[in-house]
Formats: structure tokens, C-alpha cells, sequence
């Protein structure tokens, strides 16, 4: 290779000579430039996704392989050129052509604007790279045909080929370290980080120089190409983001096909089943049809993440702890994924809601758990490119459709296997935008557009929606649930055409309803009142089912229990809040207790909990309780505690027996104080535009 590179300047080269020429200068660049994109990514914010090493080399391979046939691109119609076409100028050429293109693409790279999509600034800045790049080449033609007969010139540039990546590439580790291993390291101050990676790079330049005299420097390069992108991508594509390795063998189980299906921020009276005057959903209605139907269901908690821990451990917010989005699930709890998977069962989660990450504990148990938003790779042209390349993998966020496809995809992949799938609809949670299909007919009001996303304003007060306005709102919602309805009535079809629709045991509940200023104020999370706790919750037994409708007052904190006890899984439900309900739809046995929800996000921390139809909500920090007769109210209008002391005493019996039971609980499980969450920075970003953070 280095009597090659001489002949770029003693003598017109030849077009094979050229061609090594271009790949050696196409592979350094390339692996330079990777190397750089993601350290500059890791410097802006430190993605989560990059935190393992295998993670991080992804997108420095994708951005490599790219800068490598750009550069090879711009560099190949001079390569192959005739040495009589251009004679001795063909070499010059050649090097200002790798330094313009080196030049251009590091530029671009630094002042990010790499993107196909760029802003006025941005494409202004571009031209202004394009134009110092070529200043740049030019400078180089003219310097390599004012040496050309120099004998160290063509080993200078081969260290300098060599020597870029090396140098960029120690620069990408010593950046990684500083972003995620840094933390506890006597090494803490930015200077030693700074003198550490000058050092290193002064000790790679003089190496390179020394062996680009002595070495093919192609082939060198092509081994770190191979390292960098073979080795990383590999574990990538084939080993995913820490998935566990598959079940064993599935055994005899009475039921073969398990799906949870929840959609977030559903009310029960948005389901036409529940309510015949509410807007139409066919698909969930046809559920309904084959379900048993719990007409009286309620959310654990009237938000998200409680909601959902006690859906799976099968105890009350009080025994898991899990108040606050800083908390996770104790190690003590199994997980309803966790029993499955152990009896056999391939487990997946497939859906999107920033409260349901790993991070909570909400991934113990599932072999694939793609509950989006997934870690962030950055805002790399590596990360991007990856995105483009894979978005079933890397898209951080799925939209209602795409829910819909992945979990088509998995079915069809699954088909024949025992499994367990969570399928989790994000919609119709706000902020409402409903797609023009399923927008009202009707025009806005005056002021108020297609999309609504006034949540985080109207908690803080800065934000008032006059009552004319306030059913435009409940329309856009209603408009997002025949959305996800028709999204619903796919997967059941697909579950149809492959033939195992009969044989699936399907799960339907939401995490909690959505208020629209029933009691003053709107969205969720902040009070017990029944249009924020009371949801629906389907049960589809497999063959023919049992098509019930059943009027007691249940939690869907019973799934965990109720799922167990139909698959044929042994449990102690002894050791749970929630007792399973199969003795009540196979023999009407119905043990009648108190249904409890708790654990609000915001305001004063508050308690509810039914008994017959009479519901009692006790303020912990003001003692305060509200009592309401849900058979004559059911719009919680009327609080009769003044009115009936007898009934507020009989409910506080009630709820110390809950929290003797919760305590027992607690004990049982060894559960002392709470256990913090790692919550990585995307997502309190995507929490505080949701309006959950402030």
C-alpha cells in the first residue's frame, strides 16, 4: 500500500492504485467520522441506550458505514479514471477530493446538520460548510502538486489515515467513560478527562507514524472497520437490549393463549357496551359480546403506574408502595409475566406509556418487552439512521397503528406457541389529536382547533376552558376511542384469520377513566371520584365462553389471581388484596369485599373504597371522609356523611380491617420503606411535556 500511495506522486497511478487509495482514505474517514457523530450525541446528553458499550458502537457503525460510501462516492469517478485523462494531476486530485470530503461531512457533523429535514438557520450553515470544504480542497490540490516529489509526503498522509480514527476512536471511549462510568471515580474533574485524552491522542499519533511506514495501513483499517461494525451490530440485531433468552418447554397448560389488552384513560361509560348513549365502539362491543363483563370495574389507583403494579402483583397500592413515579415494584413481588414465563409460556409486551419502563420493574418476566417510549440512542446521524433502518427496534415512540402492526407481527411469529402478550394502547390519553378520519364532524368552537393539550395548564391554574367549550374536548376524546376501537377490532381480526381467536383468553380493563370536569377539574390522577376510577374490564374465556354480564362490584386488580386460576397456575391468593373472580362467573359464588383505590398523583393522598353501593373517600391528611350513595348518585353529587355518622363509622371499620390487611400484607412480602426508580433524563422530559412533572 505505501508503494502505491508513492506512485500517486511519482507518477500518474494507475486505476487499481487509485481505488486502494480511495477505500484506505473512504475507511479512515468513515470510522473517524462515526466515532465523532456519537461522541458529540454523548456530549450533548448522554442517550440511555448508550450506556452499554455494544449500544453505543451501533450507531458509530451505521454513521461509519455511511461517511464511508459517501466518501468512497465522491473519490471513485477520479479513481477510475484513466492515468492519461488527468496524468500526474489524477493524485493531487485524489487527496483534495478526501479532504473536502473529510472536511465537509466533519463540519456537518459538528454543528448538526446532518438531517434531510433543515431549518432556515440550519441550511444556511450547510452552504457555508459546502463552501469552506471546497476552500479547503482546493488548498490541498494546490499543495500536493507543490510537493509532489517529496518521498515523506505519501507516509504522512498514511499516518494521518491511520491515525484519525485511532485518535476519535479514543476520544469516543474516553467520552463514553465520562457519560457513564464516571460516577464514584476518583477521576471526576473535566481537566484530567481533557489531559487524559490529549495525552492519549499525542501517543496514537506517534504510533500511527511510527507504524504506517512499517504496516498496510488498509488492511489495519479494514480490521478496526470489521471490529466496529461486525462485532457491535451483531450483538445488536441478534441478542436485542437485554430480552431474556427463551422459556422452557411450555407444559400441559389448561389455557394456551393469553392476551392482556388495556387501553389507557378509558372510562367505562365511553364503552357503548357499558353505555348505549355513548359514541359507538363495534370492536369493543363484539368483545363484550363473547366476554364476561364486569359492568362495576375499578382501577386500583387513578393513575397509571400503581394502577398497572397491582394489576400484575395482585396487591393494593398500600402493599407495593409503588405512590410516586420515582418508585418501583418491590423484588419481593412476583409479577404476573414472571408466572407465566416460569409455567412455560413465551411473554411479550407490546404498547406505549412513559410510566411503564423497565425502570419500574414493569419488564420483570416478559422475554420481549416493548413498551415504548424505548431508550433513547440520541440525536446522532448513526442513532437516526438506525431508526430509519429499524423502527420496530429503535423508534423511541409507536403510534396507535403501529401498536397495531407490531402486535400483528408478533401474533403471526407466535402463533403456535403458549404465550402471554400485554397489548397497552396509549390512546386515548392526551393530548387529544385525533386523525382526520375520526375528527367530528362538527367545526371547533371559537378558539379551540383539532387537538387538545391544555392538561398541564389547567392543573396549574394558568389555563381556564369556559364551560361552552368543555364538550368540544369530550368529543376529541371520544373521537381518539373510536380510534383505538377500530385499532382493536384489527388485532381481533388478525387473532381470526389466524385461527386462534377461540382458543385466546383475552383480558380487557383500562388504568383508570378521565374526567371532564365532572367535579370541576379534567384529565386524571387527581381525585377517587368514579369517572376516574371506574373502567372497563372484559374477561373472553377460551372455546365458546361464557357470555355474563355481571354486576358486582369488582378491582381490576384481580387479573393477576383471575389469569393464574384459569390457566391452571397454582397460587396462594391467601397472599394477595385481590381474590381471583372465576368462582363467580363459573358458579356465581361471589365473596363481597370491600373494593379499594388509592394512591392519587396529585393533591392531598386519598383513599376509596365500595362497599354495596355505598362509596367512602377518606383524605390521610385532613381525615376528612365523603360519603355517597352510588344507587341514588351515581354522579357522586350528594356526600351524605353529615347526614348518615352511622354509615362514616361503619366505613371506617372498613378501612381499618384494610389497612390491618395491607400491613399483613407488607409483612408477608418483607416490604420496609420504598425502593427508588432510575429515571433516565428522556424520559422526565417526556413526563414533563405530558404535563405529570412540573
Amino acid at each position: 500500500m505505501i508503494e502505491s500511495t508513492k506512485a500517486l506522486f511519482a507518477r500518474p497511478p494507475s486505476v487499481r492504485e487509485a481505488v486502494h487509495f480511495a477505500l484506505t482514505a473512504a475507511l479512515s474517514e468513515g470510522l473517524a467520522l462515526g466515532f465523532l457523530d456519537v461522541s458529540l450525541s454523548l456530549g450533548r446528553r448522554p442517550p440511555g441506550a448508550l450506556r452499554n458499550l455494544g449500544g453505543a458502537l451501533a450507531p458509530v457503525a451505521a454513521a461509519g458505514g455511511a461517511f464511508f460510501f459517501f466518501v468512497l462516492i465522491a473519490l471513485l469517478p477520479c479513481a477510475l479514471l484513466p492515468a492519461r485523462t488527468l496524468g500526474q494531476r489524477k493524485g493531487a486530485l485524489l487527496l483534495a477530493l478526501a479532504a473536502g470530503a473529510g472536511t465537509f461531512l466533519g463540519l456537518a457533523v459538528f454543528y448538526n446538520v446532518t438531517r434531510l429535514e433543515l431549518n432556515a438557520f440550519q441550511a444556511r450553515t450547510l452552504v457555508l460548510v459546502l463552501c469552506l470544504s471546497l476552500a479547503i480542497g482546493a488548498r490541498q490540490y494546490d499543495r500536493a502538486r507543490t510537493v509532489w516529489n517529496d518521498p515523506g509526503v505519501p507516509q504522512g498522509f498514511m499516518a494521518v489515515f491511520l491515525s484519525l480514527p485511532l485518535v476519535l476512536g479514543s476520544g469516543f471511549l474516553l467520552m463514553w467513560s465520562w457519560a457513564y462510568r464516571r460516577a464514584g471515580s476518583p477521576a471526576d474533574s473535566p481537566r484530567l478527562w481533557v489531559v487524559a485524552f490529549a495525552i492519549t491522542g499525542a501517543l496514537l499519533v506517534i504510533a500511527a507514524t511510527f507504524l504506517a511506514r512499517r504496516v498496510c495501513v488498509e488492511r489495519w483499517l479494514g480490521a478496526l472497520a470489521l471490529l466496529v461494525v461486525g462485532a457491535p451490530m451483531g450483538m445488536w440485531l441478534f441478542n436485542g437490549d437485554g430480552h431474556l433468552p427463551p422459556p422452557a418447554a411450555a407444559r400441559t397448560h389448561a389455557v394456551h393463549k393469553v392476551l392482556f389488552l388495556s387501553i389507557d384513560t378509558l372510562r367505562a361509560d365511553a364503552v357503548s357496551a357499558l353505555n348505549p348513549v355513548a359514541p359507538p365502539t363495534p370492536s369493543l362491543d363484539s368483545l363484550a359480546s363473547d366476554s364476561v363483563v364486569f359492568a362495576h370495574a375499578y382501577s386500583p389507583a387513578p393513575w397509571t403506574l400503581p394502577s398497572f403494579v397491582s394489576m400484575m402483583t395482585g396487591v393494593a397500592p398500600p402493599v407495593h408502595g409503588v405512590k410516586s413515579p420515582a418508585l418501583r415494584i418491590p423484588d419481593t413481588l412476583t409479577t404476573l409475566a414472571e408466572r407465566m414465563r416460569e409455567s412455560g409460556y413465551v411473554t411479550a409486551a407490546i404498547g406505549h406509556n412513559p410510566w411503564l419502563r423497565p425502570e419500574h420493574g414493569m419488564s420483570r418476566g416478559f422475554g420481549s418487552y416493548d413498551i415504548c417510549p424505548r431508550d433513547e440512542y440520541g440525536g446522532s446521524f448513526g442513532s437516526r439512521l438506525l431508526a430509519r433502518l429499524f423502527p420496530s427496534r429503535l423508534k423511541p415512540t409507536l403510534t396507535t397503528p403501529e401498536i397495531t402492526r407490531f402486535a400483528g407481527d408478533w401474533l403471526r411469529e407466535h402463533a403456535r406457541d403458549d404465550f402471554f402478550l400485554w397489548l397497552h394502547y396509549f390512546k386515548p390519553h392526551g393530548p387529544y389529536e385525533p386523525p382526520v378520519a375520526y375528527r367530528p364532524r362538527e367545526n371547533p368552537p371559537a378558539g379551540m382547533g383539532y387537538r387538545f393539550g391544555g392538561a398541564p395548564g389547567i392543573r396549574m391554574g394558568s389555563l381556564v376552558i369556559p364551560p361552552p367549550q368543555r364538550p368540544w374536548v369530550r368529543k376529541l376524546y371520544e373521537s381518539e376511542v373510536r380510534f383505538v376501537d377500530d385499532n382493536v377490532g384489527e388485532i381481533r381480526a388478525e387473532l381470526k384469520r389466524l385461527g386462534i381467536y377461540d382458543e385466546t383468553l383475552i383480558v380487557f380493563a383500562s388504568d383508570h377513566g378521565e374526567e371532564f370536569w365532572e367535579h370541576g377539574s379534567f384529565e386524571h390522577g387527581h381525585t377517587l371520584y368514579e369517572e376516574l376510577i371506574r373502567v372497563p374490564y372484559f374477561i373472553k374465556l377460551p372455546g365458546q365462553g361464557v357470555r355474563l354480564r355481571e354486576k358486582e362490584r369488582v378491582s381490576t386488580g384481580s387479573i393477576y389471581a383471575t389469569v393464574l386460576d384459569l390457566c391452571g397456575i397454582k397460587d396462594d391468593s391467601g397472599w394477595l388484596s385481590y381474590r381471583p373472580l372465576t368462582p363467580l362467573f363459573r358458579n356465581g359464588i361471589f365473596d363481597d369485599e370491600p373494593v379499594l383505590s388509592a394512591s392519587p398523583l396529585y393533591y392531598e393522598d386519598r383513599e376509596a373504597w365500595i362497599q354495596g353501593s355505598t362509596k367512602w373517600i377518606h383524605s390521610r391528611v385532613t381525615d376528612r371522609v365523603e360519603i355517597f350513595d352510588l344507587t341514588r348518585d351515581p354522579g357522586e353529587r350528594r356526600d351524605i356523611s353529615m347526614t348518615s355518622p352511622e354509615k362514616e363509622h361503619e366505613g371506617l371499620e372498613d378501612l381499618a380491617r384494610l389497612h390491618k390487611a395491607d400491613e399483613a400484607l407488607r409483612e408477608h412480602y418483607r416490604i420496609r420503606g420504598e425502593l427508588p426508580a432510575a429515571i433516565d433524563p428522556e424520559t422526565l422530559e417526556e413526563l414533563h411535556s405530558l404535563g405529570y412533572l412540573h
